[in-house]
């Protein structure tokens, strides 16, 4: 009988734990409840689904009235990054991936929110980095690049619409389509600063 127990017992708390997180919603249907919630503010709304989205690598988040007086309409502006100054990639390809990370992000964001009154998105990538011939060693955070995109252009890139941007667990693992996808931001967007050729990787 003890046998017995001992046996099972281990297989039934498995089962519970796997029921668990098989129960626990996925981030796109935690933004949906957000988004169908009509006791939530506009702005608070972009900020939630801005946080759940993004994680700890969303550093800050700005939301101001657009350009054109009494629209309604909002720019956001994002501040993402990381905690590590490591990296193991070439220089050609940190930097192409730095803007494939940004391109995902805004794709994903703006696909989500498509329906808010969003008139802008900047988004920056603000990262610590070694300071070269710092007198002492040090780690420092910057702002190595900065894009705006505006909604009605997002809406012109083929497949906005209808490619879901979820269907890419990272930024250099995704579905073509959502790749072609990201391509098309990375060539539509208007660049404030670009920085990332003075990132030096060893």
């Amino acid at each position: 009988m003890h046998s017995v127990y001992r046996v099972f017992y281990p297989m039934f708390l498995l089962c519970i734990v796997v029921s668990t997180f098989a129960c626990k919603a996925s981030p796109k249907d935690q933004v949906q409840k957000i988004l169908s919630d009509k006791q939530i503010p506009v702005e608070e709304k972009i900020r939630q689904t801005s946080f759940l989205l993004l994680g700890d690598r969303l550093k800050e988040i700005e939301i101001a009235p657009g350009e054109t007086s009494g629209s309604g309409n909002v720019r956001v502006t994002l501040a993402v990054g990381g905690n590590s100054a490591l990296t193991f990639l070439g220089q050609k390809e940190y930097k192409e991936r730095m803007k494939l990370e940004i391109a995902l992000l805004s794709f994903r964001l703006l696909q989500t929110l498509k329906n808010l009154p969003i008139e802008s998105i900047r988004v920056s990538i603000i990262k610590p980095y070694y300071v070269k011939n710092s007198p002492t060693e040090s780690i420092e955070e910057f702002e190595v690049f900065r894009a705006r995109m505006e909604k009605n252009s997002m809406k012109s890139i083929q497949g906005f619409e209808t490619v879901d941007s979820f269907a890419a667990d990272s930024y250099d693992s995704p579905d073509p389509a959502v790749l072609d996808v990201m391509v098309q931001i990375v060539q539509a967007w208007k660049v404030e600063l670009d920085e990332l050729n003075r990132v030096e990787v060893n």
